[in-house]
């Protein structure tokens, strides 16, 4: 059945107003006989025989190619695996809005297929759906939320922040959701539903101590007594303070202009790697005026990127994770910190600090 309406479409003339496109595909919900649809789907009723021997135009040429007939896109299972979502245009024409399609709910055993309403679309998982180590859980990013599908729990909207939510993945032992949000990594307990952020990226000050300062304050604190007992009075009532705060974020303290774009938290929960971009000094931006804008003024716009430019400095960083507060793990904190090291085709040497 796919066959013959594929080939009945590849047939029909670019001068018609709609070509048809089939697909063979079922819903597996009883919602209601009056919105179930048979398969094959059409777009439209003309076949070889009827349709009209006119000559491509060029309003035709140049338009997008909806009014050729439109086939299906962004098809995904659904996470228990019982039906496949697919978005589709029963009469698509060239002033559409590719968004404004539809989503459609079928099953695999090509029967019908119909169109998800309005309440359904929170069903539908995003891009890019990730399966718990399990297998019985699956997380996906969609509109900027988090979701969280459980076998014999469904599917809950578990977390919406004020920036989108983006890189979602399960930990190790699949208990918990990682993901990013801004320049923070946070963590999701899937039991408890417990929010907690883990990381932050912090803007880190240029130090404008010198060594004759720092000369001056060890032979203060080696010389007088009162000296001593205040650092020590100061040291221990830090450490009381933090101990009855909850868990504070690690911070990631990187220079100004530098964003972060991948965090992640290793199997034991001592170590946190980043990657740290730094947009190049030696790459001006290329403007233009925009003089058809919607404003009815002159815009000056940024063009994209040319050839050859260029390129922006990646750095991998290692941090270790510090016991802010009684929230975090035991583990005490590592003596050297690995701080971001710059790959620009050489061997990548880590720059270590005390």
């Amino acid at each position: 059945m796919m066959r013959r309406a594929w080939t009945a479409a590849r047939h029909r003339l670019p001068g018609a107003a709609s070509v048809g496109f089939a697909i063979v595909l079922a819903a597996p919900l009883a919602v209601g006989a009056q919105d179930e649809m048979p398969t094959p789907l059409r777009q439209s009723t003309l076949t070889f025989a009827t349709a009209q021997r006119a000559p491509l135009t060029l309003r035709d040429a140049s338009r997008d190619d909806r009014w050729l007939g439109l086939g299906v896109r962004e098809v995904r299972w659904a996470p228990d695996g019982h039906a496949v979502y697919f978005r589709w245009n029963e009469h698509p024409s060239p002033a559409d809005v590719p968004d404004e399609d539809p989503w459609f709910l079928a099953a695999p055993d090509g029967a019908s297929a119909r169109v998800l309403s309005t309440g359904e679309l929170e069903r539908v998982p995003g891009p890019s759906m990730l399966r718990s180590p399990d297998g019985r859980s699956a997380t996906w990013v969609r509109d900027g939320s988090l979701y969280l599908y459980r076998e014999g729990v469904g599917i809950r909207r578990v977390v919406t922040l004020a920036d989108p939510v983006r890189a979602a993945r399960f930990s190790h032992d699949g208990r918990a959701l990682d993901f990013l949000s801004g320049s923070s990594l946070y963590r999701y307990g899937i039991e408890s539903g417990a929010l907690e952020a883990v990381a932050e990226r912090v803007t880190r000050q240029p130090s404008t101590d010198t060594d004759a300062a720092s000369w001056l304050r060890a032979q203060q604190n080696e010389l007088f007594d009162h000296v001593r007992e205040r650092v020590r009075r100061t040291t221990l009532a830090d450490a009381a303070a933090r101990s009855g705060r909850p868990a504070r974020p690690q911070p990631i303290p990187l220079p100004e202009g530098v964003a972060v774009d991948q965090m992640g938290v290793s199997p034991d929960g001592r170590w946190i790697t980043f990657r740290a971009r730094t947009a190049s000094r030696e790459r001006p931006p290329t403007r233009y005026v925009d003089y058809v804008d919607p404003s009815g003024y002159a815009t000056v716009r940024e063009a994209r990127s040319k050839v050859g430019e260029p390129r922006d400095v990646v750095r991998l960083g290692v941090v270790a994770m510090e016991r802010h507060g009684s929230g975090r793990s035991g583990h005490r904190p590592a003596r050297t910190r690995v701080e971001p090291r710059r790959n620009e085709g050489r061997r990548p040497v880590p720059r270590r600090g005390p």
